[in-house]
């Protein structure tokens, strides 16, 4: 996971990143669902999650790669921001999740304050 923004060399902290990548996973236990994959779905989902990587990586080390290079040049975690639910659909079950009041409310409200984070650090940079 990347923690700069851009061009600008401003650091994000980590522990904001942490937080996001927890709140994702964990809104996937937090709702009632009324489609879960079967188990020949997720297998399904997983190949094609994997085949996707696999293309972006391949696309990538043509285009910004130097031959013969150890590491794939270029790779950005927004790539892979499509098939980012489909991995969540995959964690996703009809009975097991939790029970929470108000949750549509709660989990909102955490990520505008997640997102301000950032701003103060684009804020603390310039001044």
């Amino acid at each position: 996971m990347g923690n700069l923004l851009g061009w600008l060399c401003i650091e994000v902290p980590k522990s904001i990143i942490t937080v996001f990548i927890f709140l994702m996973i964990f809104s996937c236990f937090v709702e009632k669902n009324e489609f879960a994959f079967n188990t020949k779905q997720k297998i399904y989902c997983s190949l094609l999650i994997g085949c996707v990587i696999l293309l972006i990586e391949t696309g990538l080390y043509l285009s910004w790669t130097i031959v013969g290079a150890d590491l794939v040049e270029g790779v950005q975690g927004r790539y892979f921001i499509p098939i980012i639910f489909l991995v969540l659909l995959c964690f996703c079950k009809k009975d097991n999740y939790i029970k929470i009041k108000n949750v549509q409310y709660k989990i909102p409200i955490i990520l505008l304050l997640l997102n301000i984070s950032p701003l103060y650090a684009i804020y603390k940079y310039f001044i």
